[in-house]
């Protein structure tokens, strides 16, 4: 025993050193990891941005489309509605041509994100943008009911 205490009281410093350099180290490798993983988490962001910009344009461009269809389905019932008003001024192909429009079925299919079931919704910062997501699906049916109403 009085030997071992003879080396540790001669060696502490390199004991010591050595142990500082352990430490080191593992503190060095968890702040690696951490880095890492944020790095990770800022890509996972961006990239969900990205998917957020994609779907939302294209929603919008087939909204817009879907916007000009209903448009034309209104005009073309009011033309038939004249056309049944004035049946002496009517012309039996612009009829048909907007009997036609008429019976199209404008249905807005939007694209869905599935960031409510990959648990990616916490990396929105916005409470009511991840309130619009989250009611997203409810909206759509809802539009949809009511198309089928109208």
């Amino acid at each position: 025993m009085k030997r071992l205490l003879t080396i540790l009281s001669q060696k502490w410093p390199e004991y010591l050193i050595e142990a500082i350099v352990i430490i080191a180290s593992i503190l060095g490798a968890y702040s690696l990891d951490r880095w890492n993983e944020d790095r990770k988490t800022k890509l996972e962001k961006i990239e969900l941005v990205k998917l957020l910009i994609v779907d939302y344009e294209g929603n919008l461009l087939q909204l817009n489309q879907k916007i000009k269809l209903h448009e034309a389905v209104i005009s073309s019932g009011f033309a038939v509605l004249d056309d049944f008003d004035q049946p002496t001024k009517a012309n039996l192909d612009s009829l048909l041509e907007n009997l036609l429009i008429v019976g199209m079925d404008p249905t807005f299919d939007p694209s869905t994100n599935n960031l409510l079931e990959g648990g990616r919704i916490s990396y929105i910062q916005n409470p009511e943008l991840i309130g619009l997501i989250s009611n997203w699906g409810a909206d759509i049916a809802e539009l949809r009911e009511l198309e089928l109403m109208v």
